[in-house]
């Protein structure tokens, strides 16, 4: 059951129910203090890595609220996501592994013309989320409708 848990919240990495009604952020932020990139960026940035997690969030509507599901290094995790990776693809197709070593493959794009929102669809879904932070070094995205957040570093 709990790799089942795990599997399915790990696969969510991009999670939401549906698209209606989500607040668009105007920008996507590069650093703490709030700098804007240009959607170009957004592109280049996002698929110049593939990502793994430092934190995963549930019940969460902002970075560092809700509970801390998964922390990099904590033992006694609520999910596993230690191996967990993801690599977006400028084709528009997201390469991802579980942390069992399963490979889920899927398709991404972006939903607003600011690239500030995106969707993923694999074979657990369709799943929606707002970039809140990317830089070379870290991505942060929230999900609004499943309130899960992620904060993410280069493998």
């Amino acid at each position: 059951m709990k790799k089942l848990m795990s599997l399915l919240l790990a696969s969510a990495l991009i999670v939401s129910c549906t698209k209606s009604d989500v607040v668009k952020p105007s920008t996507v932020s590069t650093t703490d203090n709030s700098n804007a990139v240009t959607a170009k960026n957004t592109l280049a940035l996002l698929t110049a890595n593939t990502w793994i997690y430092v934190r995963y969030y549930t019940s969460s509507d902002s970075i560092g609220s809700g509970t801390l599901a998964y922390k990099r290094g904590r033992v006694n995790n609520i999910i596993a996501l230690d191996n967990n990776t993801v690599k977006f693809n400028i084709d528009g197709t997201v390469d991802e592994f579980d942390n069992d070593g399963n490979y889920i493959p899927g398709t991404w794009s972006f939903t607003n013309d600011g690239k500030t929102s995106m969707v993923v669809n694999n074979s657990y879904g369709t799943f929606y989320s707002d970039i809140l932070k990317l830089s070379a070094t870290k991505f942060v995205w929230n999900g609004p409708y499943s309130l899960t957040t992620g904060i993410m570093q280069p493998k």
